[in-house]
């Protein structure tokens, strides 16, 4: 961010007037981080005061990816109470205290794998008969049936077998 004020003893912040995303939310704390408050809903006639030692974080939904943003004017501290709103839509540049134009941050969220979840609906396997030695088996998608979901739009299914149980027999795959 880089803002410049021809006032010699102006301080920073910004005025937040817009944000953007749409599976998490923004936060901002006025100590150091040791308290957040939720930015609720914010325009330039309802502008989110920061001072630049304020700070401000995006708390993504933890199942998805996305890239959020926020925008906002300079603020120069001259009007206005930090963390409170301010009507910036027509009160910017010359002699006010918020800059004529605005800028855009972003920040992206990276995607990780979701664990699948299992509903465990114990599925039976088609029966057969003892003599039956080469028969066709079960497929695993019949198997898993709508037990399985998982948040990664992309996921494949699958199982992982980690446990048999045989008495007379073999199992194959």
């Amino acid at each position: 961010v880089s803002v410049s004020d021809n006032d010699t003893s102006a301080v920073s912040g910004i005025a937040i007037y817009s944000l953007s995303s749409s599976n998490g939310v923004w936060e901002y704390s006025i100590d150091s981080g040791n308290s957040w408050n939720t930015i609720s809903e914010v325009t330039e006639s309802t502008a989110l005061l920061l001072k630049s030692t304020d700070y401000i974080r995006y708390i993504p939904d933890g199942l998805n990816a996305e890239t959020a943003s926020l925008s906002y004017y300079a603020w120069d501290q001259t009007q206005g109470t930090q963390a409170s709103t301010y009507d910036v839509s027509t009160n910017r540049g010359g002699t006010t205290a918020f800059s004529s134009t605005g800028d855009t941050a972003t920040i992206t969220v990276t995607s990780v794998n979701d664990a699948p979840e299992l509903t465990p609906e114990s599925p039976a396997l088609t029966s057969i008969t003892e003599n039956a030695t080469d028969n066709s088996g079960d497929i695993i998608s019949g198997v898993l049936g709508s037990s399985v979901s998982d948040n990664d739009t992309s996921a494949v299914s699958g199982i992982a077998i980690f446990s048999l149980a045989v008495s007379n027999g073999v199992w194959e795959y």
